[in-house]
């Protein structure tokens, strides 16, 4: 996560722990990137104290800041959220608690907002996200809008439906087939397809291989959205904007197809808790190159000032580490390292009590 600005400027701002404490409870998806269903309420309620933080910068000055984190904070649930079964729609309620916020915050900063610029910045995050973001609640922000505000939000729906229209709408030459003739399920494809170069995630992905699969296209449909997440990916290179290949490691993964998803990390990289899983994936047919991976991102983590790591899952990493580099003939490498990182975080009283309890496991004799 990008760090946000301070825009109080000298003055004292719980910023930068409201952000870290956001970042941590909607990245802590577990030790495989992943929450089932009996942990989301504990998963919810990590988010919730971040949000209830957020609500309390309203109140002290910092209205601005909360604006600003609460919009990066609906769009990072977004990117998590095919990686939490979600069968209560908790994430929704998690976005709406956000919403309100957001609201509060407009509210607070009416004189100061352009509703233009709010508009398009709101209508920008109702399209991205998978997740119903704000769909409930634009008669709510009229008066902060006013009518120049809700002016942009109509001409800029207008637009969008026209676009999608052109978009699900195949021609002969794409599709081979008349406009006409399209059957009722292919129709619910090509919306699903829609639906999946508005945002695409695992989830979109596998909503598009479930309903195409009926009908036996695949694979076709299947080395589009590959295409698809390649081009957009090279595009934001064009723009100088890094997209990592997290989407494409995650659906290698989906699919068993380690090695793909290897080389899509080794050469654009991908989320940390990605690289742990996929390390573990690796441990018995490549021990050393999982080993290493999983020291990196272990440490990686631990410094990882704006959005870290916890320290059991570091030393879970680490202990995963230990038992590859084992199997890789390598622990006199392993334990060196294990020492140098050891004595970097010795002010970290909870690792080192953590190390000290794993130390066996850690091969630290």
């Amino acid at each position: 996560m990008a760090r946000l600005k301070n825009v109080t400027g000298d003055v004292p701002c719980p910023l930068e722990s409201a952000q870290s404490l956001l970042a941590t409870a909607i990245h802590d998806l577990g030790d495989y990137d992943y929450v089932p269903s009996g942990k989301v309420k504990q998963y919810k309620q990590g988010v919730v104290r971040a949000i209830k933080l957020i609500a309390q910068m309203l109140h002290t000055g910092h209205a601005a800041n909360a604006l600003s984190l609460v919009e990066w904070g609906i769009e990072a649930l977004n990117s998590v959220s095919s990686c939490v079964d979600d069968q209560n729609r908790e994430m929704e309620s998690l976005v709406e608690s956000l919403e309100r916020v957001h609201r509060a915050a407009c509210n607070l900063l009416r004189p100061q907002i352009d509703p233009v610029d709010l508009a398009r910045r709101m209508f920008g995050m109702q399209t991205r996200c998978a997740i119903p973001v704000f769909r409930k609640n634009w008669r709510r922000y009229a008066e902060i809008l006013g009518e120049t505000g809700m002016a942009e939000y109509r001409k800029l729906t207008e637009e969008n439906r026209r676009s999608s229209d052109s978009t699900v709408q195949p021609t002969r030459q794409e599709f081979d087939s008349d406009r006409e003739n399209l059957t009722a399920a292919e129709r619910t494809i090509h919306r699903i397809w829609n639906e999946f170069c508005g945002c695409p995630t695992l989830a979109a992905y596998r909503r598009l291989q479930r309903r195409s699969e009926r009908n036996g296209s695949w694979p076709e449909w299947r080395t589009r959205a590959l295409l698809e997440i390649r081009m957009r990916a090279r595009e934001a290179m064009l723009r100088s904007e890094h997209m990592d290949h997290s989407i494409l490691v995650e659906i290698f993964l989906y699919e068993n197809e380690i090695e793909a998803a290897w080389v899509e990390a080794q050469e654009a990289g991908c989320s940390r808790h990605l690289w742990a899983r996929l390390s573990l994936q690796r441990m018995d047919s490549h021990p050393e190159e999982a080993g290493r991976a999983l020291f990196e991102q272990a440490q990686a983590g631990l410094r990882d000032r704006v959005s870290p790591i916890s320290c059991e899952t570091a030393v879970h990493w680490l202990i995963e580490a230990s038992r590859a580099m084992q199997n890789a003939g390598k622990v006199r490498e392993f334990t060196a390292q294990l020492l140098i990182l050891r004595n970097e975080f010795r002010t970290n009283l909870e690792l080192m009590d953590l190390l000290a309890l794993k130390r066996r496991q850690l091969l630290l004799f």
